[in-house]
C-alpha cells in the first residue's frame, strides 16, 4: 500500500513539473516601414500551435538561394523561437531572410508560401489601411501590383519566373516596369519609366523581382487613383522585338 502510494505521489510529481516547465509558443510579427523602422501599432502575436507550426516547417523548408541579394523593403519581421527574420510573401511565393545575415535569402515553397500568407492576412491588424492587388501571368511570368495605403502610399510591382529552368536573364530598361497613374475622380495623370539603358536581369524560379514606385515625390491630393505597372522586357537581347513582353496589370486604391 505505501509503495503503492509512493507511486501515486511520483507521478503527480512528474506531471506537475512537467505543466510548469511547459513551454508557451507563439511567434511576434511586425509590420516593417523598412529594414529598420517598425509601423506604428502594427504589432500582433500567434500563439495557435496548429499555425506556429505551418510557419516553422515553412522556414525550416526553404531553400536556400546563391549569390548576394539586393531586396526590396520587407513587409514583416518575425520572432520566431530564437530567430528573427524579415519576411516578403505572397499568395504563392515567399522569401525569408535572417536578420543576423541579410546577405542570403531562402525561398518557400508555393505550397508552404500560400499557407503562410492565408495566416498571416487573416491575423494582421489592418483595419484601417485599404490594400489592393491584381495578379497576370504570361506564359512563364507572372506580374503583380500591390498598392497599399496606411500611413503612407505603398506601391510595388512583382515579376517572377515560373517556366522549368532554375534561373533565366532578362533584358530591359532602367527599370524592368513602367508605373503609369491616373486619378479617377480628378486630372492628375503621369507616366513614370526610363528607357535606357539595356540592363541585364537574373530572375531566379519563383523568386520576385521587385520594383517600389517612389510615391513621395508624387503630391497626390486625397482620391482615388488606378495604379498600372507594366512589365517590359525581353529574354533575347540579340532579338528584342521578337522575345520581346509587355504584361500590365492595376489597382485601384483610395488615397488619404
Amino acid at each position: 500500500m505505501r509503495l503503492h502510494l509512493l507511486l501515486m505521489l511520483g507521478v503527480v510529481v512528474l506531471i506537475a513539473s512537467g505543466c510548469m516547465s511547459e513551454k508557451i509558443e507563439k511567434i511576434t510579427i511586425y509590420q516593417m516601414k523598412d529594414f529598420t523602422e517598425v509601423k506604428e501599432d502594427s504589432k500582433w502575436e500567434l500563439t495557435d500551435s496548429a499555425e506556429i507550426r505551418v510557419i516553422r516547417q515553412a522556414f525550416k523548408g526553404a531553400k536556400k538561394q546563391p549569390g548576394i541579394v539586393n531586396m526590396a523593403e520587407p513587409q514583416y519581421r518575425l520572432e520566431l523561437d530564437k530567430n528573427t527574420y524579415f519576411l516578403w510573401i505572397g499568395e504563392d511565393s515567399g522569401t525569408i531572410m535572417n536578420v543576423e545575415d541579410t546577405h542570403t535569402i531562402y525561398s518557400l515553397s508555393s505550397k508552404s508560401a500560400k499557407r503562410v500568407y492565408e495566416i498571416i492576412t487573416l491575423h494582421q491588424p489592418d483595419e484601417s489601411s485599404s490594400n489592393s492587388t491584381e495578379t497576370k501571368k504570361q506564359g512563364d511570368f507572372e506580374v503583380r501590383i500591390f498598392a497599399e495605403q496606411d500611413q503612407e502610399l505603398n506601391v510595388y510591382a512583382t515579376l517572377t519566373y515560373r517556366g522549368e529552368e532554375e534561373s533565366i536573364d532578362i533584358y530591359h530598361a532602367t527599370w524592368i516596369f513602367y508605373f503609369g497613374i491616373t486619378q479617377l475622380d480628378g486630372d492628375y495623370e503621369t507616366t513614370i519609366g526610363m528607357e535606357e539603358p539595356l540592363r541585364t536581369t537574373t530572375l531566379v524560379k519563383d523568386e520576385p523581382h521587385v520594383e517600389q514606385l517612389k510615391t513621395d515625390t508624387l503630391n497626390l491630393k486625397p482620391g482615388k487613383y488606378k495604379f498600372e505597372a507594366i512589365a517590359d522586357f525581353s529574354t533575347n537581347s540579340e532579338k528584342m522585338l521578337e522575345t520581346g513582353s509587355e504584361i500590365p496589370v492595376s489597382t485601384v486604391v483610395e488615397v488619404k
